[in-house]
């Protein structure tokens, strides 16, 4: 194939019609099908954050924020895909990661279409855009939406070295200027295109390679080849001033923020971690998902096929080779000190460009082999075996992914229904057992609290403990608006993670609504004969104080000294099958002149075959302060049985006087 596109007369006699613009197709189309799982996902981990934020994120803001040391500098593409985004799509995923597919497979086809202009063969770019589609590395890029400006970046990317290609092979400015306007637009998506300039002189080796015609000498062939590199450094030059300028922008604000705490020593590891992402290449599948034998047969194949490969065709095609390994490394390099050898293939976004480098490589060897005559005859059942086979691959090795969008998904769907939002008001969660990853994929490494405020309507704080106590739910409501106790437990069934326990306490509101709930802040005489003290009296506050908030009065219970007292609510014959938990709640204070006394209560319940199993578990302790406050409960259904019939409230200690403004009991059904 010429630099034009037009396809060589001896491959028309072949009949490979690698130029097809049916058979080009089939590159993107090849990439849906691969990752078409990704459209299945919800939302998960970091995405959660950049979802929130977006209410603040402005045009202007985004692309001034480069000063205080920001992690990241990604103004372009955070626009894109969480401003705009979120003003086209709102919190419905689907069309976000429709997004993420539509440019994997545009990036496919732009390296297939880049490496054909580069090598002059329109089968080595089918073949490598081809490659890169259905490769089972690319998982972190395309499903996990805070990766997307990977894909931005890579689109900006080849287009910048398509277009220097181009220009360099016809001699037209246009697409130089193309490619110069896409390596600035490329900064702004991605750190990653910062290396781009070093890679345009490799670019001009594999299009410009520097053979014997035989007619010139040792000192003309020299003297040709210092000024193709000169001139190919020249051109190369203005590419560098993009990523100079935002080199600039970030020391001035403050450094080239990465990572924290990650190592900058590159001279003690740089081969080291180039050998484990060479591994990771070659051996791309998750062994969670993958049986050990199937991991280790597909990486024996890679890396028998490259050796041999290497060894018949490696000089024939060497510039082509050694812009693959220049490729493959050079974008490798600034981000090797977060490479990790991870048998679950955890952060493989790193090596979505270099993948690149690897998919040419691949590509030229594979090309060379299809054109052995020996195996022409079946080049194409061969080709399409091949791509076929690579597909379930990338199937199973999304499912993790796919899990961890469903366990996400779940989670919040489930706190979501089991606590009453505050809105505006911040809420503590101390938290035991948070899902993180699930076989290499992310759940709730970041993002739990904004996902609570964006779908739950709550403003979070998420505070991991090394386990919970119920002491932690007596502290003084200051600095939020309420504490839970939460922790989670893996159903090994389902594979999901479910809320496991949850208790907590808030500032006081309106109860429930339902009909188990009995609401004292209008008292009356009838409303006391509802839930029947023993060992107490029952009263309405003659002259309300301070009464609730949104009420007029209150109950006033005073239990007898040294009895046990306790309240108990009519019969409440309540069908608890489908359910999950039992939600108990009451508003109450302790009057003044109460808070020094024992204030440690328990909901205790019959039900018709036993006691209630694990009753010391459902205790709380009243907060030491006359405000108001709702203390909430929750009992997993399966340790109450089918039915419950009554329930009681009462002191573990020495009984004391409360207000109640209000008492509710609530079935939460099954998620």
């Amino acid at each position: 194939m010429t630099a034009t596109g037009e396809i060589r007369p001896e491959l028309a006699k072949r009949g490979l019609r690698w130029d097809s613009w049916q058979l080009w197709l089939l590159i993107p189309a090849l990439a849906v099908v691969a990752y078409a799982p990704v459209l299945s996902m919800w939302f998960v981990a970091d995405d959660f954050d950049f979802l929130g934020s977006q209410e603040g994120l402005t045009l202007t803001g985004s692309f001034l924020d480069f000063w205080d040391g920001q992690l990241f500098y990604r103004p372009l593409s955070t626009i894109i895909t969480w401003g705009l985004g979120y003003n086209l799509f709102g919190t419905n995923a689907l069309p976000y990661h429709a997004v993420s597919l539509a440019l994997h497979a545009l990036v496919a086809w732009m390296l297939g279409r880049t490496v054909a202009t580069i090598s002059g063969e329109a089968g080595v770019g089918w073949l490598a855009g081809a490659l890169f589609a259905v490769y089972p590395l690319s998982t972190e890029p395309v499903a996990w939406l805070s990766s997307q400006w990977d894909l931005w970046a890579a689109v900006c990317t080849l287009g910048a070295i398509w277009g220097f290609a181009l220009a360099w092979k016809t001699h037209d400015w246009r697409p130089y200027a193309a490619g110069l306007a896409a390596t600035c637009v490329g900064v702004l998506m991605k750190e990653s295109a910062l290396t781009l300039p070093v890679i345009l002189p490799f670019v001009v080796l594999a299009i410009t390679p520097m053979t014997d015609d035989g007619r010139r000498t040792t000192d003309d062939r020299r003297r040709s080849t210092v000024r193709v590199i000169v001139r190919a450094i020249v051109w190369s030059l203005p590419f560098a001033i993009p990523a100079l300028l935002f080199v600039g922008l970030r020391v001035a604000g403050g450094g080239i923020i990465g990572y924290p705490g990650r190592p900058t020593d590159f001279q003690h590891f740089y081969w080291d971690k180039l050998v484990t992402a060479g591994t990771q290449l070659i051996m791309p599948l998750n062994r969670s998902v993958f049986h050990g034998l199937v991991v280790q047969a597909v990486g024996a194949g890679m890396t028998l096929f490259l050796l041999v490969g290497l060894v018949l065709w490696g000089r024939k095609h060497w510039p082509l080779l050694v812009l693959a390994l220049a490729w493959l490394s050079i974008f490798l390099a600034p981000a090797l000190n977060l490479i990790d050898a991870q048998p679950e293939n955890f952060n493989n976004r790193l090596l979505y460009f270099s993948l690149m480098g690897f998919c040419i490589g691949l590509a030229v060897l594979l090309s060379s082999l299809l054109s052995e005559p020996v195996v022409r005859r079946f080049r194409w059942p061969l080709l399409a075996a091949i791509l076929l086979f690579a597909l379930p691959f990338c199937w199973l090795q999304l499912q993790p992914w796919v899990a961890t969008s469903r366990q996400t998904q779940h989670i919040v769907r489930e706190i979501g229904e089991l606590i009453v939002p505050i809105p505006g008001q911040k809420v503590v969660f101390n938290t035991t057992d948070l899902p993180k990853s699930h076989n290499g994929s992310v759940v709730f490494w970041n993002g739990f609290e904004r996902a609570m405020e964006t779908f739950n309507k709550q403003p979070a704080k998420l505070r991991q403990v090394p386990h919970l106590d119920e002491e932690q739910l007596a502290q003084p409501l200051t600095a939020a608006a309420g504490i839970y106790n939460l922790d989670f437990s893996f159903n090994p069934q389902d594979e999901l993670y479910y809320v496991g326990r949850l208790a907590g306490v808030t500032l006081p509101g309106q109860p429930p609504t339902g009909k188990q709930t009995w609401n004292y802040m209008n008292c009356t005489d009838l409303m006391l004969l509802l839930w029947r003290p023993a060992g107490a009296t029952f009263r309405c506050a003659p002259t309300p104080e301070s009464p609730p908030p949104g009420g007029s009065s209150y109950a006033v219970y005073e239990p007898a000294p040294g009895n046990d007292a306790h309240i108990v609510p009519p019969e409440l014959r309540l069908d608890l099958s489908g359910a999950r938990w039992l939600r108990l709640a009451v508003c109450i204070r302790l009057p003044t002149g109460e808070q020094g006394q024992a204030g440690r209560w328990r909901w205790r319940a019959d039900n018709e075959q036993e006691e209630w199993k694990g009753e010391s578990k459902y205790t709380f302790s009243l907060l030491p302060s006359e405000e108001w406050a709702i203390y909430w409960t929750y009992v997993p259904v399966g340790e109450v049985g089918k039915e419950l019939h009554s329930l009681r409230l009462d002191t573990i200690e020495e009984p004391v006087r409360l207000d109640i403004a209000w008492i509710s009991v609530d079935v939460i059904p099954a998620p």
